[in-house]
């Protein structure tokens, strides 16, 4: 009995990928709101993006895959997920300048390194400076690899899912108050540390 190789792309028909309507494979959304979503909830809004990616490709495929453990787990996936979106782009484009297999690799490692940094309980200048790094490198993969999904999908600019929901607005309100508490912690750790300083 052979293994299955999750990071391998589910297995569907080529010809049935290029017969589907191009906005229904994968999660298209606007950089606008992308953006706007990602820094709002401090990043969690990646665990939706890879639901709704996973969701839209097994409804368009009929792919046996299981999006909640997909979205989960995302450093098991994000190599394959990465790899049906160029695929796709080939069906469409016939060519690509993307390389997925990297990019997903970096994202993946920048993933795994980025999870004990953030849970650092001694704040400091050099733990805060390297979260931010991890956080903003992790924006800027995912922010390309959601212009690759919009260019797989047809649409570039994600016009098709450019309107804020009610949900985005209450998933938006929760991440500010998470940011204004960050900012306490940090302007609180601060005072405290002057505090100490002996002159």
């Amino acid at each position: 009995m052979t293994e299955e190789n999750i990071y391998a792309p589910p297995k569907a028909s080529l010809e049935l990928e290029a017969d589907l309507p191009i906005s229904q494979v994968f999660y298209v959304v606007s950089k606008r709101k992308f953006c706007t979503l990602y820094i709002a909830t401090h990043g969690l809004y990646q665990v939706y993006w890879y639901y709704k990616n996973w969701v839209q490709y097994k409804k368009a495929t009929n792919a046996d895959i299981w999006p909640i453990a997909r979205a989960i787990f995302p450093v098991f996936f994000t190599h394959s997920l990465f790899a049906l979106v160029e695929r796709r782009i080939l069906l469409k484009e016939k060519s690509s300048a993307w390389k997925p297999s990297l990019h997903a690799t970096i994202m993946v490692i920048l993933m795994i390194v980025s999870y004990p940094i953030d849970r650092i309980t001694d704040q400091n200048a050099y733990s805060i400076v390297l979260m931010l790094a991890a956080a903003i490198s992790l924006f800027m993969g995912f922010f390309i690899a959601q212009e690759k999904i919009n260019l797989a999908c047809g649409d570039p600019k994600g016009e098709g899912n450019d309107a804020f929901t009610p949900a985005n607005y209450i998933w938006m309100l929760l991440g500010v108050l998470y940011w204004i508490n960050v900012a306490y912690t940090i302007f609180h750790y601060y005072r405290n540390t002057q505090k100490t300083v002996i002159f």
